[in-house]
C-alpha cells in the first residue's frame, strides 16, 4: 500500500485491519533481540520505523532498551500510546518508549542516533532508495538492524502472483550504503494465509540482518 493507504487503513479505530490487533510480539522482533543479545548489545536506543500498534516496541522496553516507534499514520500512533498504557504497567518503564509521527524516508534524528533498528512490513510502501539511507544514517557505527518488507503476494482464488519488491533491487540499494548484510533471505513465509477485504492471500517477504560498517 503507498502511504496515503496506510493511514486510510486506521482511520476506523473501533475496526481495526488485521494486522494491527495481536498484542503479543512477533517473531520477527524475538530475532532481532537475540540479534542484538548475541551482538552484545544490552541497552540502548532503537527506531521502530513503522510501529504500528506498538506491540513490539512495546515488547523491546520491557526488556530494558530505549525505543523510539514512528509510523506516518496518526491513528495508530493515537493506538500504540493507549496500547502502551494497558501493557506498560510499570511506570518506570513506560519512559522507555515514546511514539511519534514521523516518516522513515525523512527522519529528524540526528546522525549515528540508534543503536538498533528495526522494521516489519513497512519498508515496500516506500522509497527505498530514502528509507534504507535514512536508516543507515540514524544508525550508529557497530550498531544493527532488521528489515523485512513484502516481496510478493500471492492471492490464492485466482493463483495470481503480484510482484513488490525484488531482492536484486534491495541488493543493489544496499550495497552502495555503510552496511554489511549478516543475512539475506527472500521468498520467507509462514504459510499463513491474510486476509484483507475477505480475499485470502499469502505474503512472501525478504528479511535482512545489518551492521552499520
Amino acid at each position: 500500500m503507498k502511504k496515503e493507504e496506510w493511514i486510510k487503513s486506521y482511520k476506523n479505530i473501533n475496526k481495526l485491519p488485521h494486522w494491527a490487533v495481536s498484542l503479543e510480539p512477533s517473531e520477527l522482533v524475538l530475532d532481532f533481540l537475540k540479534l542484538l543479545r548475541d551482538k552484545k548489545i544490552l541497552k540502548g536506543t532503537i527506531l521502530e520505523a513503522g510501529c504500528g500498534n506498538g506491540r513490539d516496541s512495546i515488547y523491546l522496553a520491557k526488556q530494558g532498551y530505549n525505543i523510539v516507534g514512528i509510523d506516518v499514520a496518526p491513528e495508530v500512533i493515537k493506538l500504540a500510546q493507549k496500547n502502551k498504557k494497558r501493557l506498560l504497567k510499570d511506570e518506570c518503564l513506560k519512559d522507555n518508549v515514546n511514539f511519534k509521527v514521523a516518516d522513515v524516508e525523512n527522519l529528524s534524528f540526528p546522525d549515528e542516533y540508534f543503536v538498533g533498528v528495526y522494521s516489519m512490513a513497512v519498508l515496500h510502501s516506500t522509497n527505498l532508495q530514502k528509507s534504507l539511507k535514512e536508516i543507515a544514517r540514524v544508525l550508529k557505527k557497530g550498531g544493527f538492524g532488521v528489515v523485512h518488507l513484502y516481496q510478493k503476494t500471492l492471492f490464492l482464488k485466482t493463483q495470481r502472483l503480484e510482484e513488490i519488491c525484488s531482492p536484486e533491487k534491495v541488493k543493489s540499494i544496499l550495497k552502495k550504503l555503510p552496511f554489511k548484510i549478516l543475512d539475506f533471505t527472500s521468498d520467507v513465509t509462514r504459510n499463513k494465509i491474510d486476509y484483507d477485504d475477505k480475499i485470502p492471500h499469502k505474503h512472501f517477504a525478504i528479511i535482512v540482518q545489518l551492521e552499520k560498517i
